[in-house]
């Protein structure tokens, strides 16, 4: 542990906070839309029966669950090689400030080795934005688009 924090992969016990995080993150106004519980599920048991395309990493602070971070991998043309994109990042708002969010970037860097790392913030998300620059992080021009299908 480094200040007191610990990063690890999911597992089963972590179903209940896993869950409850999962809803508070994509109820703030960081996220634009909501998305389904049984979504969170099904990430919740993909994770523990393979890593090879996404994992959860659980933040935790003297031995209490701070937050999650959920990782996807894939291999960009444009970058050259492996890329590894933040999907989610949350962290409690009482663990926040505390180095949690510096040591998750170290964490992955040193763990997840890639040609490029990938996040995305809403525009009103000035805290993460600035965190993000910081560590490195530039923007680039691409709108997002997706397409969901059932």
């Amino acid at each position: 542990m480094k200040n007191n924090i610990n990063i690890r992969l999911l597992k089963q016990t972590d179903y209940e906070d896993f869950m409850q995080m999962s809803v508070a993150f994509f109820d703030m106004p960081c996220c634009d839309h909501q998305i389904e519980t049984k979504n969170f599920d099904s990430t919740f048991h993909h994770c523990l029966k393979s890593s090879t395309y996404y994992t959860v990493l659980i933040l935790e602070y003297d031995g209490n669950i701070a937050g999650f971070c959920s990782l996807a991998f894939s291999y960009s043309t444009e970058a050259g090689g492996h890329t590894v994109d933040f999907d989610d990042i949350y962290i409690k708002d009482e663990y926040q400030g505390l180095g949690i969010g510096h040591r998750l970037f170290d964490f992955v860097y040193a763990n997840y080795p890639a040609k490029r790392y990938r996040l995305e913030a809403t525009a009103d998300n000035q805290r993460a934005i600035k965190l993000y620059q910081k560590l490195g992080f530039v923007f680039l021009n691409y709108l997002q688009l997706i397409k969901d299908v059932d």
